[in-house]
């Protein structure tokens, strides 16, 4: 009976040390009808371990759940069930906020990522990571530029660190940010591109220092010359897991138990 029990109670643990913490995709239910964050129609809020969108806008801007291989097809392919990405765009310079707060703050082992696809450099779209309203990281596609680092102090990929990343038509960016405690990370990129190979990159900064806790993220797009799919920002697979050392620990102090319960029989 003991042994029922400590195998069940070891089951439970390592479904749960396994479980996402946060996740969302453009294919959950709740964005069957479209993408709002407005409260017009309510505040859209699919996956788990997320507050509802928000969003902050100006005239002439888009949301809307589409394919992210319009960006540059066939390339730019972050779509989950085939189709579905969430899509952000400005038309005429104007600009174009989304952001999200996580259920609690991100701490020591949290692993969040995410998938951006974009194409044209013009005006400016990215993902700032913020504590509260002020922004502790940031990636932007700006004005022929990718910028990667804490707001002041990053650096230009396309310039910097003998990185030398190029213009691609169709690029899929993956963002990890791996917390060794609330505001102590490092922080990588990996770029893939279908159309241009030559120019898949990978970047990493590490022992970063914050300035604050992460607690909420925010898209934007901003001073594009229009709205068509080629200038917009194409969002998709937000996670948060704990961090694969975690699950190490995990499963030795199980394999221990395990150890000294057949010493005890």
């Amino acid at each position: 009976m003991k042994k029922t029990l400590l195998i069940a109670s070891m089951s439970v643990l390592v479904s749960s040390a396994f479980a996402l913490t946060a996740f969302d995709d453009a294919s959950d239910a709740a964005y069957s009808d479209g993408w709002t964050g407005n409260g017009t129609d309510g505040f859209d809020n699919g996956g788990t371990g997320f507050a509802g969108w928000g969003f902050t806008s100006t005239a002439n801007t888009t949301s809307e759940i589409s394919s992210s291989t319009a960006v540059s097809s066939p390339g730019g392919d972050i779509n989950s069930s085939g189709t579905d990405a969430f899509r952000i765009a400005a038309n005429n310079g104007e600009s174009f906020d989304v952001f999200r707060t996580f259920s609690s703050s991100l701490g020591a082992g949290d692993v969040f990522t995410l998938d951006l696809a974009a194409n044209f450099r013009n005006g400016s779209k990215g993902v700032d990571i913020r504590s509260d309203n002020t922004a502790v990281f940031n990636f932007s596609i700006a004005n022929d530029s990718y910028f990667f680092g804490q707001p002041g102090s990053g650096i230009d990929l396309g310039d910097g660190a003998g990185q030398d990343w190029g213009y691609v038509s169709d690029g899929v960016y993956s963002l990890e940010f791996e917390f060794v405690t609330e505001t102590f990370m490092t922080a990588r990129i990996q770029r893939t591109s279908f159309a241009t190979p030559s120019q898949n990159r990978s970047f990493e900064l590490a022992n970063i220092t914050l300035s604050g806790a992460v607690d909420n993220f925010k898209f934007y797009v901003s001073g594009t010359v229009s709205d068509i799919p080629a200038n917009s920002l194409y969002v998709n697979n937000l996670q948060v897991v704990p961090e694969p050392s975690t699950y190490a620990l995990i499963a030795g102090t199980l394999a221990l138990l395990c150890v000294a319960k057949r010493r005890r029989g």
